[in-house]
């Protein structure tokens, strides 16, 4: 039985080493460029938006995101905003990392509002010292809205501290029937502490 309790001491040990060994903040700004709603049947609009995202914590943290999106339409510009606030579980590994996280989710679409849940996992692995790229795939559970949610990035490391990031999100929702499609490619520059 010592022996267990050995071994199991070990391994805890070695994921405490590979965590997040300070608290830390992380605060990234973004400009969205491409910012996208397309539904059923063959409707797009597209547009331009800002956001900002922060994350505070260690290997557990918590983490918050908000994107403000103005959309062209023929019938009149639709204002669209994506609200995040979750937690994130992180675990630092030799060359990357592997995560998992839940977050509350709000897309509001002008005066559609959709509310509920996200849940995902995600990776991240330092291809070279100043280069590294990273990836989400989870679930989104809405008010109206269901279905897969996927992420990919590439940070570039500038100095200590201080880096620029571009990221594509897609997000494939449906509903009785109704397909929702919410992409959006960010390019924005993180500070940590």
């Amino acid at each position: 039985m010592r022996h267990y309790v050995i071994a199991l001491g070990l391994l805890c040990c070695t994921q405490i080493s590979y965590a997040e060994p300070d608290p830390f903040v992380s605060m990234g700004l973004f400009f969205a460029p491409v910012s996208e709603v397309e539904s059923d049947p063959g409707n797009s609009i597209d547009g331009s938006g800002f956001g900002a995202r922060v994350e505070v914590g260690g290997a557990l943290h918590i983490h918050g995101e908000y994107l403000q999106s103005s959309l062209d339409d023929p019938a009149g510009d639709v204002d669209f905003s994506d609200t995040r606030l979750g937690m994130t579980y992180r675990s630092h590994m030799q060359n990357g990392y592997i995560l998992a996280s839940a977050e509350y989710v709000s897309l509001d679409f002008d005066t559609d509002d959709d509310q509920g849940i996200g849940v995902h996992l995600g990776a991240g692995f330092n291809a070279t010292d100043s280069v590294a790229l990273y990836g989400r795939a989870g679930m989104i559970s809405l008010d109206d809205l269901d279905g897969p949610e996927l992420r990919i990035g590439i940070d570039g490391k500038l100095q200590e501290g201080t880096s620029v990031y571009g990221e594509y999100r897609t997000a494939m929702l449906s509903a009785d029937g109704r397909d929702v499609d919410v992409n959006d490619l960010r390019i924005g520059v993180r500070f940590s502490f």
